[in-house]
């Protein structure tokens, strides 16, 4: 009974961490802080992975929300925004909008 919950509450922080990831990456004004994003996207691939592949031994329901967030979270980086304008601070004037 404990598992299953600690498992899908492992599994929203993880996406979470992932989504903060993606908007570090998304971010243009700081190349450094968009390398820490991808960097922590991938790392929270591979532990989401890791965790799908030690679950996969004791079925349980919480390893199909683990799949919808992994599978989740690559289509949102690999979504393509380049028709918007890009994030930026309110007042910025180094980056324009397209």
């Amino acid at each position: 009974m404990l598992f299953p919950f600690l498992l899908l509450v492992s599994t929203l922080a993880a996406f979470a961490v992932g989504a903060v990831g993606i908007v570090w990456c998304r971010c243009r004004q700081d190349s450094y802080l968009a390398r820490w994003g991808r960097r922590l996207f991938l790392g929270t691939l591979g532990v989401l992975g890791l965790g799908s592949v030690l679950i996969a031994f004791q079925p349980h329901r919480g390893l199909v929300y683990l799949g919808l967030a992994v599978g989740l979270l690559v289509i949102a980086m690999l979504w393509d925004r380049s028709g918007e304008g890009h994030w930026r601070l309110e007042g910025d004037v180094s980056l324009p909008l397209r």
